[in-house]
């Protein structure tokens, strides 16, 4: 990652005795999202290979179901549906073929990061445990006035990713991607229009 870039987004950003441990902070935020039972929200999302027209709308509803809303530039739309057990992805102009769900496709591909994971996966994504996410990840804290900022490197694929975890609720509100050593970001997606009391009404879960 460039050094210029490193300065730009760390800008504002303290070390203090008061900021917590890797671990400390992992713990809180695994508490904060096991004691959320569904959630709704709008990410914007920068990713090279992706080119939407709106934000996705992600909701969740423990224990394991998921659906993403995208639009597409051109008007077409995309969902993806799972239930812990399968999954479908269409394009909603006719009925989408289930697959067996897998942690690696649960989201059916689309750039969900963990500010969206965690809402159903925090245990296995918030932890350094052995089989878990973070197993192999060099992490580190520091601080805004408002946020935490979890940075995690990773050396296999080579990634340094940024969290910025809020501090009232230990929720992640954005995630910044660099890959290879490279000056710009490779992707960063913002979480918005967070509702933690929705209402999904009666097949909202259905699968298209």
């Amino acid at each position: 990652m460039g050094i210029v870039t490193c300065a730009v987004l760390a800008a504002g950003i303290l070390a203090s005795d008061s900021t917590p441990k890797p671990a400390d902070l992992l713990a809180k935020m695994r508490k904060a999202y096991d004691g959320i039972e569904a959630a709704q929200f709008t990410v914007e999302v920068s990713h090279p290979f992706y080119n939407y027209q709106a934000p996705m709308t992600v909701s969740i509803r423990k224990p394991s179901f998921a659906r993403v809303d995208i639009q597409m530039k051109g008007g077409a739309k995309i969902r993806t549906v799972s239930d812990g057990k399968q999954m479908a992805l269409s394009d909603l102009t006719k009925p989408a073929a289930k697959s067996p769900m897998t942690e690696l496709n649960q989201f059916g591909g689309m750039p969900v990061n963990l500010e969206s994971i965690c809402f159903l996966n925090a245990g296995r994504e918030l932890s350094t445990e052995k089989g878990n996410n973070m197993e192999k990840s060099v992490l580190s804290v520091q601080e805004k006035s408002d946020l935490y900022i979890l940075k995690e490197t990773v050396t296999q694929p080579d990634r340094i990713i940024f969290y910025e975890v809020d501090k009232k609720t230990f929720l992640i509100m954005k995630t910044t991607e660099f890959r290879n050593k490279e000056a710009k970001p490779y992707s960063n997606t913002k979480l918005k229009n967070l509702n933690l009391k929705p209402k999904f009404g009666p097949g909202f879960f259905d699968f298209p």
